[in-house]
Parts: C-alpha cells; structure tokens; sequence
C-alpha cells in the first residue's frame, strides 16, 4: 500500500489540492499533515465538485486533528446540516412512496445513495444525495405512476413507454413534488443497448438477487452487497464515465468495510465476468484501494483473482475526476463495435424500423391506419436530429486521442 500511495502522489503531482482532499476523506489512513489555508479554498471546490463534502466535513471533525480554517470549516458544517435535514427529507418521502406501492402489491427495490445512506454510513448525513432512486419491473411502470401522481408527483417532462423506451432508456423523467422531493423510476440500471447490441437487462439480474425485507419501516426488496458494490462500480465507470464525483469509491469503501465478512467475492467476479463487465469492476475496485487505502484487491488475490491494469488507464481514470470538460456518456455498445459506419447503421435503423403496431402506440395512431407509415419519415429526421451531433462529436473526441480510445476499448471489452 506504501507504493500505491507513491504512485498516487506522482500522479496527482500538479494538483495538490485534490491530493490533500483524498488524505483528508481518509485521515486515519493517510495521516495528512497541516497544509496552507489558501489551499483549503480549493480543497472545498474540489469536495463540491465531487459531492463528498458532507463526507469530508465529518471525517475531519471525528477522525482528523486537522481542522481547515474557521470560515471554510463553518462553510462545511453548514453544508453537512443542510445535507442531513434533506437526507431526513428523502427518508420521509421514500417511506410515504414504499407504504403507497405495497398497497398496490408492487414490489420496490431502493437504489443508490438512499439505501447507501441508512445502512452502511457511520451517518446518513455522510452520504450526499440528491434525488430518490428506485427500480420497479417493467410490467409495473405504468400503475407505479399512477400511485405516484397520486402522491402528487408529476413529471418534469413527456413520456411514452413502449418497448422503445424499455430497451433505449432505464429510467422515468424525474418526477417532483409540490416540495421539490425528484424521484426516478427505473425499470432497469442503464441502458439495455449501451451494454451489447443484444441488449442487457441488468434490472432483470437485480430482481433475481433481491430479497424482500424491511426498510425505513417499509417492505422494500434489498440487494445483497456484492450487487450493491457491483452497481456502484458500473455507475461509476459506465454509466457517468468517471466523471461524476467521486461518491460511488466512497459507498464501495463502506460496502467493504461492513460486509468484507460475508460478501461473495467468487459469485461477483463471476457475475462480473460473464456479463462482460470485469475491468468495469475491477478498476471501481482497484481505485477505491488507491484513493481510500481499502485492501480489496489483495484480499481478492488471496482467492485467485488477478486483473492487471495498464497504470496508465489508472491515471487516465482519475484525471477524469478532476476536469471539467469530458467523455461522459460514451456509447458503450459503439465502443463495442468499432464504431464503424455499417455499425452505426445498423444501430440507427434498429432504432427506426420499429413494427407498425408499436408506430401506431408510439404516435397515438388509429389501428392500420396508413398515416403509420408516413410517420417513419418524420422518425428518421428526428432521431437523426436527435443523436447525430452528438455521434459527430464522440468522433471528434476520439480524433488524435488514441490513448483516451484505447481506455474505453479496454474498459468496456472486460
């Protein structure tokens, strides 16, 4: 661990400030030593823009006898109670939505930062969300809405789900109420056709794992925490590409610390492995060991499993952290194939010869009506509005970048 952290410093060379916020999330690893109050302007930016500073401020209060200047730590103490009473908020909300889908007999799994907060933190209020997350199957989506609404949730834009919208998309718009509370519905954990050109349901692998049980009070189904590092690691590394913050290292930290007893390290690398998601996992893993000091990956290797990472994409990743500008949202299922043109085709005429029935749900047509078929025009321009800039742009990423390509190719064939 000693020359990860050396491997650490060196690559965090030209930014001290975000090297300092690393040590400070985990004072009783890395004991950081004082450092200038000018850099502590910094350091809060960086906590912001990772969305960890209701973490930071906790952890320097209980566990670092550091403490930044009086008006940067007043800055913090104010950012964690407000992160604390929204949290309570959440909570509160989440329990009316539970209580109202199991009168419907609709079975609930709560996702990410909501379930992260209340069972595995030393504090809720650790843990910064900001919405309600979670995951209904997909014969449920409809009369889940309908409870919702009747919650006085409304949508924050139009909808339409057919099976367009199962395959393409993986959650609701955000639904808000009257007291700002966003919640999304998912029926799956990213898209289908971002992950194979089959299309993977990961919604479905989660529902087969889950188990019904309680939370806040509530019946809930829960997963267990290995498919809860699992999700972790593919938000993190998938679906925002490294460049959301740096929560999800954090969550798989707790994840680790509390059930590194009874995980099933062997059911995760082979879930992992056979849907084509290894290095995904295996570098969420790899980085939690280097920014928080976990020792998962040794523990990993007591057991016979070995995944050796170019320490290049090691510093590619956590690059993404810190810049503003980057590759988020790079379709997986292009990388996955070369991103050619008859690919691309393909992918785009899948996505306009829809059959006529689901044209005809799709545009609130009359049944064989022959304006069906004028709607495929009017479909082609518009995806081609639609997806078309921001293709042209992922190629105009990957131009003169052949070390950036060469780590989505890697990452993304794991």
């Amino acid at each position: 661990m000693k020359q990860i952290m050396l491997n650490l410093q060196g690559i965090l060379t030209d930014n001290r400030s975000f090297f300092e916020l690393i040590q400070f999330l985990s004072p009783n690893h890395f004991h950081p030593q004082e450092v200038p109050d000018p850099l502590w302007d910094q350091i809060h930016i960086y906590s912001e823009s990772m969305h960890v500073t209701p973490l930071l401020f906790y952890r320097l209060k209980k566990y670092s006898k550091i403490l930044p200047p009086k008006e940067i730590y007043e800055q913090l103490r104010l950012r964690y109670l407000v992160n604390a009473a929204k949290n309570f908020h959440l909570e509160t909300k989440l329990k009316q939505v539970l209580e109202a889908l199991e009168k419907e007999n609709i079975p609930v799994i709560p996702l990410k930062g909501i379930i992260l907060a209340n069972t595995v933190y030393e504090n809720p209020a650790m843990r910064e969300m900001n919405d309600i997350d979670i995951l209904v199957r997909w014969e449920d989506i409809k009369i889940s809405i309908i409870v919702l609404e009747s919650l006085g949730y409304r949508a924050s834009a139009p909808y339409h789900f057919d099976d367009e919208s199962m395959l393409y998309d993986h959650h609701s718009p955000v639904f808000i109420n009257e007291s700002g509370t966003m919640l999304e519905l998912h029926w799956n954990i990213t898209d289908a056709f971002n992950l194979s050109p089959e299309g993977l349901n990961l919604g479905k692998l989660f529902w087969e794992q889950a188990q019904k049980g309680t939370f806040l009070g509530e019946t809930a189904y829960l997963l267990p925490p290995s498919v809860l590092i699992f999700h972790c690691a593919i938000h993190l590394s998938i679906q925002h590409a490294f460049n959301f913050g740096m929560r999800e290292i954090y969550d798989i930290e707790e994840l680790y610390l509390k059930y590194s007893h009874c995980i099933d390290w062997k059911q995760l690398m082979k879930l992992s492995d056979n849907l084509g998601l290894l290095r995904p996992l295996m570098i969420s893993l790899t980085l939690t060991d280097l920014l928080t000091g976990t020792e998962i990956i040794k523990n990993l290797n007591k057991i016979g499993f070995f995944c050796n990472i170019p320490e290049n994409y090691l510093n590619f990743a956590i690059h993404q952290f810190t810049i503003s500008k980057t590759s988020e949202n790079i379709p997986f299922r292009l990388v996955q194939t070369n991103a050619t043109p008859i690919a691309l085709l393909n992918s785009f005429k899948k996505r306009i010869l829809l059959s006529p029935k689901t044209m005809q749900i799709k545009y609130k047509l009359p049944e064989g009506s022959f304006r069906i078929y004028l709607c495929y025009p009017y479909r082609f321009f518009n995806l081609l509005y639609r997806f078309a800039p921001g293709i042209i742009m992922e190629k105009l990423f990957f131009s003169g970048k052949a070390d950036d390509k060469d780590f989505w190719k890697w990452l993304y064939r794991g």
